[in-house]
């Protein structure tokens, strides 16, 4: 599902040049994060798969991790670079200006709050899937308390069941005797075999 995203942010982690990490910086990390939640999803809605989706999500978050800490080790060197360059610019003698202190640290204040942001998204995703479970364990608490009634009721059902057709029997027994009881007196007794007598 996400192995090609996964490889190819691998083979840029491996050899990737600066130009390409420009050009595909945003796209590649909404793209992870995407990836990432619909594999959490497929770990809730596949079960028959869950260790192959929880491999592959421990894989997309690892590169995710990975991926952040090289966007910000450029942004800190491009920074870096700036700062060095526009001092080589000038001269020697000459130092940066507030005025790229101060965007250097907007930078880099930039890059720790999305940094905040993202750390607080991975705990929110922690949390919905602790409430899922908890929701899950509740409902499967439910299902089973309502299997244990039904057998109850079956087991109840099932003994009313022969106790009727105990008494049913003995009802066919006893309207069969009173039956033969009725015959046998109303015959004349030169019809009686001899065993009736006795």
């Amino acid at each position: 599902m996400a192995q090609p995203l996964f490889d190819h942010v691998e083979t840029l982690l491996r050899g990737g040049s600066g130009d390409i990490f420009s050009q595909e910086v945003s796209g590649i990390h909404d793209r992870l994060q995407s990836a990432i939640s619909k594999l959490s999803q497929k770990i809730e809605e596949d079960p028959d798969h869950r260790e192959m989706w929880k491999q592959q999500k421990a894989r997309g978050e690892a590169l995710l991790k990975q991926w952040t800490q090289v966007q910000r080790r450029r942004i800190l060197k491009e920074e870096h670079d700036e700062l060095t360059t526009d001092t080589k610019v000038r001269g020697e003698s000459v130092k940066a200006t507030h005025g790229d202190v101060h965007r250097s640290m907007a930078r880099t204040n930039r890059a720790l709050r999305e940094q905040i942001e993202f750390s607080e998204a991975v705990r929110q995703r922690m949390g919905e899937g602790t409430s899922e479970l908890k929701k899950t364990h509740d409902r499967y608490a439910e299902v089973k308390e309502e299997l244990d009634r039904a057998q109850r009721l079956l087991k109840q059902l099932d003994h009313q069941a022969r106790m009727d057709k105990i008494w049913i029997t003995a009802g066919i027994v006893i309207f069969a005797a009173a039956v033969l009881l009725v015959v046998v007196e109303r015959l004349p007794r030169h019809y009686i075999p001899l065993f009736w007598i006795m």
